[in-house]
């Protein structure tokens, strides 16, 4: 499991990622009560994909990463919830509501830069209001926010159904640099091809993109022989299936 840690562990050199969902900060204002931000503006709304889109890419990730030897420490589903964490401090949980809502938290300890509630004491920055212009329920991401995820909160995204949104703010939030792999095909797929091609040109498999996509496609149906088929390498596909199956749960909030 050691070669795991060092290739996908903390990533200490990470670099700010250009496609930021937010625009650059060019001297945001800061307000009397000590928060950060321009003055006072409606929720800004985010190009991501709805929950039902992210689930069968969050699923396979989550079948390769238990098939390694991660079990679902890493990539999981909680009881209908979601949860990432890159090996290295960043992390992110989806919270999940039975009518189809939804709300993204987390943060990236080293490209975050909104901080808030006791994260802006304890760094002694000024504070980020998460919640600005938002509707009463997004602040239900704090009362459920588990430190054992992450100790502070840098962002919260909200889906209401039908499109997501934040508050209004011009800092990175470190949404961004955490790379989720369920955003898009492209990340999952180039987080399974990493952790298919193991240590080296030993473990590589032939074929190994239609493999790769293959899983890819099953998501939260993937069996044990598509994951198998990535590399011997893969040695626990029976705990990396049963980490994908947790996906099919529904909301419970």
């Amino acid at each position: 499991m050691g070669w795991f840690r060092t290739m996908f562990g903390r990533r200490d050199h990470k670099e700010r990622p250009a496609d930021r969902d937010s625009a650059p900060a060019d001297g945001p204002e800061t307000a009397a009560d000590g928060r950060v931000g321009d003055p006072p503006r409606g929720p800004v709304e985010l190009d991501l994909p709805a929950p039902d889109q992210l689930r069968p890419r969050w699923a396979a990730v989550a079948a390769v990463l238990g098939s390694v030897g991660y079990g679902s420490e890493d990539c999981r589903s909680d009881d209908g919830d979601w949860y990432y964490h890159d090996g290295g401090g960043n992390w992110c949980r989806l919270y999940r509501y039975a009518d189809g809502r939804a709300l993204l938290v987390g943060s990236d300890h080293e490209y975050s830069d909104t901080f808030y509630g006791e994260a802006a004491a304890y760094f002694e920055r000024p504070e980020t209001d998460l919640l600005a212009a938002g509707e009463p329920w997004w602040g239900d991401a704090l009362g459920w926010h588990d430190r054992r995820d992450g100790q502070w909160v840098s962002f919260i995204y909200a889906f209401d159904g039908q499109r997501w949104r934040r508050a209004p703010y011009d800092l990175d939030d470190g949404f961004a640099s955490l790379d989720l792999p369920a955003v898009s095909d492209d990340r999952a797929r180039r987080t399974i091809t990493e952790y298919a091609k193991g240590e080296g040109d030993d473990d590589l498999v032939p074929d190994l993109g239609s493999r790769v996509e293959e899983v890819l496609r099953a998501g939260v149906d993937v069996t044990a022989d598509q994951v198998r088929a990535l590399g011997s390498h893969l040695t626990e596909p029976g705990v990396g299936v049963a980490a994908a199956r947790g996906f099919a749960a529904p909301g419970r909030h």
